[in-house]
Formats: structure tokens, sequence, C-alpha cells
């Protein structure tokens, strides 16, 4: 039998590939694309004020697919699921390499 929790926080942050929220994953590369065009960019890395802003897009996508979803959009806790997907993936939509960088570079010299 497998557990719900996770044994390392890191593992249960990122859970995009679980069986289960496709619905999820569809708003948000919509609500993605909504953000891109109008702010120009993606969300910045681990940026908060950008993730607020685009979960609020998301609240909104959201409504049209009120009839996919477990939980209506006002439902949704601060602390459920739905918002730590959102957030989670507004983090981590645009990436920061430096840490590839610096092993390259220092293997490469």
């Amino acid at each position: 039998m497998i557990a719900n929790t996770c044994e390392d926080m890191n593992l249960c942050m990122s859970f995009f590939e679980k069986l289960g929220i496709n619905t999820l994953s569809h708003i948000a590369f919509e609500a993605l694309d909504k953000f891109r065009i109008a702010k120009k960019a993606m969300p910045k890395p681990w940026d908060l004020a950008d993730a607020a802003a685009f979960v609020e897009i998301v609240k909104e996508v959201a409504g049209s697919y009120s009839d996919y979803l477990d939980e209506k959009v006002a439902d949704w806790k601060q602390d459920g699921r739905e918002l730590n997907f959102f957030y989670q993936f507004a983090f981590q939509s645009q990436g920061v390499f430096n840490p590839i960088c610096a092993y390259f570079g220092g293997y490469i010299a």
C-alpha cells in the first residue's frame, strides 16, 4: 500500500505527473498562456507576486471548467491541493539553470 505522505518534502512539492490532476494541468497551461500575453513574460521563478497574479488568472479560467473539477473554485482552501498545485506551477514555469551552468563551466574548464 502506498502512503499519501512524502518522506521528502521536495517530492511532495512537485506532483505534476500524478494522476487525477489532468484538468488542473489544462487550466494551468491555459492560464499560463493568458499570463504571458497580459504580462509579456512568464512568471518569475519563485516570485510570490507573479504567482499570486497567476492564481487570479487561474480562478478566472477555472470558472469555465466547473463541471470537470472536484470542488468549485470558491471552495478551494488556501492550503488545499488545487492552490498548492497552481502556486507550484507558477513558481516553476520558468527555470533557473545557474547550478547546471556552473557545473558544466567547471567541467569544461
